[in-house]
């Protein structure tokens, strides 16, 4: 037994990277902490945790897809579910994130804007704390 808890609690705050990868769709960010603060593509978060490299959680459904503000993309692929759907997008950089929406937000090669909407994510240390970040709203 890798974690103990009500469903909800083991998916949204799972107590280390093997938990976090079983569960759900996630996608796990190489990051560093830098002065309580840590830089992703869609925005920075705040942490109190010690300067260092980190891993941040990032689900599918954390992720959301608008025309104004956020990070440049582009549609890839679209996978449908009948409820939802599930967006395969490529930001500059050349990495691919999921995005789960109730509606697809285009064809392949559509251009998109990606936002976190999550107010918090779950940040694994190197010394494989689990911890919680905020993310800091301008």
């Amino acid at each position: 037994i890798l974690q103990t808890g009500t469903p909800r609690q083991v998916y949204e705050e799972p107590v280390d990277r093997s938990v976090a990868t079983l569960i759900g769709d996630a996608h796990l960010l190489p990051a560093e902490i830098r002065a309580g603060s840590i830089a992703t593509p869609f925005g920075r978060l705040q942490i109190n945790a010690p300067d260092g490299t980190c891993e941040v959680r990032l689900s599918s459904e954390d992720l959301s897809i608008g025309d104004g503000a956020g990070t440049p993309a582009v549609v890839v692929g679209t996978h449908f579910f009948g409820h939802d759907v599930v967006d395969e997008v490529r930001i500059g950089d050349g990495r691919l994130f999921r995005v789960r929406l109730p509606r697809s937000s285009g064809d392949a090669g559509t251009p998109v804007r990606v936002t976190l909407r999550a107010p918090r994510v779950r940040v694994f240390l190197d010394s494989g704390t689990a911890m919680t970040a905020q993310l800091q709203r301008d």
